[in-house]
């Protein structure tokens, strides 16, 4: 199971790439269309993830099977799109004004306090003071990584 902190890795990475060339196509192309590029191209890779996963179900995990209907559609279902948008719209402006180091420490900090919160307010795992501890070093690493370097 230990092989699975690839995955949040990977994500981490990818954020870390996607920020960075996001910044540089927006300089290109602006903002507005970049996010419209991305989500784009985020359609067509979902789609054929879709059907993928349709036309050969034993080929993937039984997390990604189809469950639902849409009359089980929700409104909140589309919270997580809105959070996307505000991802891949929000970290290539921040890039490019902040730097890349900057704004991905503050991102960890925001994950690893939110993290923390949605733990124990959604999921309701108890509060642990170590976890609490790291996400006090994680706020210090933000000071640390924004600290002026007096040039």
């Amino acid at each position: 199971m230990r092989w699975m902190l690839l995955v949040p890795l990977l994500v981490g990475a990818s954020t870390v790439v996607q920020g960075g060339l996001n910044a540089w196509v927006s300089e290109r192309w602006g903002l507005a269309s970049t996010v419209v590029l991305n989500n784009a191209a985020i359609f067509v890779m979902s789609l054929v993830l879709w059907a993928g996963v349709a036309a050969a179900p034993g080929m993937f995990p039984s997390f990604f099977a189809d469950k639902g209907a849409w009359g089980d559609l929700r409104w909140w279902w589309f919270v997580p799109a809105l959070a996307g948008l505000i991802i891949v719209g929000g970290i290539p402006w921040a890039f490019a004004r902040l730097g890349a180091l900057q704004v991905v420490v503050a991102i960890v900090a925001a994950q690893v306090i939110g993290g923390l919160l949605w733990d124990a307010l959604v999921v309701g795992e108890p509060v642990q003071w170590m976890r609490v501890g790291g996400a006090v070093l994680t706020l210090g690493g933000v000071v640390l990584a924004s600290w002026p370097t007096g040039e």
